[in-house]
């Protein structure tokens, strides 16, 4: 049976290893930490010890509370760098809680209508990470093409135990209309975006958020060009992903375009001037 890991950023002091390679099961690859999920919790407890990875509790802001307890630091620092402009992205490495980051730095600025645009495979992450990232927020969680097949909600009646076991707010829906109309956060997977895009554009999100951003690296295809067709309804656009760069440096245009169109430029002069492109026999 496969022992279900988890993992950490290293951390930079020696006495700090020492600790940590003390508790069974506890291992070090590369500079991350990796620990079986039944002493989890002993880990935490040392990087969160005083003077190790904590730090004073930030000042809230007028409207604002404090970040959760149990944020690790890096998620504190990103959620805060995310809060901190309108067009942001980070790219943490998997397994540090870019889910978490992203609920915390969203509940920051006070955002009212969120979109969040993810891998099927992660939507149900967003709903478990609300519990303590964004407590009382309903996310909705978008299933099907406008219609949810027999099978699919099956499938979505076993998760949802176990999501409402946890104590998460949440619901799945048909559609986007329904969704927004009862969630805090509408959460879409890419692969049914297309469909869906013309009725995501026609509601009020002040922020919209990418995770597994790369999923749009393509210039040309059908769910870069929905992504991109949904940026000027959208004031606020954050990108997050562990491989920013998974084939070639020129991915990294249309997640750069769906952020910031003006900055980015058109697809050619950013390969030129990144990428030494240059006129082949084909163009």
């Amino acid at each position: 049976m496969r022992v279900p890991l988890r993992y950490w950023p290293s951390a930079s002091d020696d006495e700090t290893r020492k600790l940590l390679a003390a508790i069974p099961g506890v291992t070090f690859r590369g500079r991350r930490i990796c620990a079986t999920e039944d002493v989890a919790a002993a880990v935490a407890s040392v990087l969160r010890a005083p003077g190790i990875l904590s730090e004073p509790k930030p000042t809230p802001e007028p409207g604002q509370e404090p970040f959760p307890e149990r944020a690790f630091l890096w998620q504190r620092e990103a959620a805060t760098l995310l809060a901190s402009g309108r067009k942001r992205g980070i790219f943490h490495a998997t397994g540090v809680g870019k889910t978490g980051t992203l609920l915390m730095a969203a509940e920051r600025i006070g955002a009212r209508h969120v979109l969040i645009l993810t891998r099927a495979m992660g939507r149900d992450v967003f709903v478990r990470d609300s519990v303590w990232a964004a407590p009382g927020r309903r996310i909705g969680v978008v299933l099907g093409e406008g219609h949810v097949a027999s099978s699919v909600l099956r499938r979505a009646d076993k998760l949802a135990e176990r999501l409402r076991a946890l104590g998460a707010d949440f619901g799945f829906y048909p559609d986007v209309n329904s969704a927004r109309a009862e969630a805090w956060a509408v959460v879409l997977g890419y692969e049914i975006l297309p469909p869906h895009a013309e009725a995501v554009r026609a509601f009020d999100f002040d922020l919209g958020i990418a995770d597994e951003s790369h999923m749009i690296k393509a210039r040309c295809g059908e769910r870069s060009e929905a992504a991109h067709s949904l940026v000027r309804g959208i004031p606020t656009r954050w990108l997050s992903t562990a491989t920013p760069v998974p084939d070639r440096l020129r991915d990294l245009w249309s997640q750069w375009a769906w952020v910031a169109p003006e900055c980015a430029g058109t697809s050619w002069r950013f390969c030129h001037r990144y990428t030494d492109a240059k006129p082949g026999r084909w163009g």
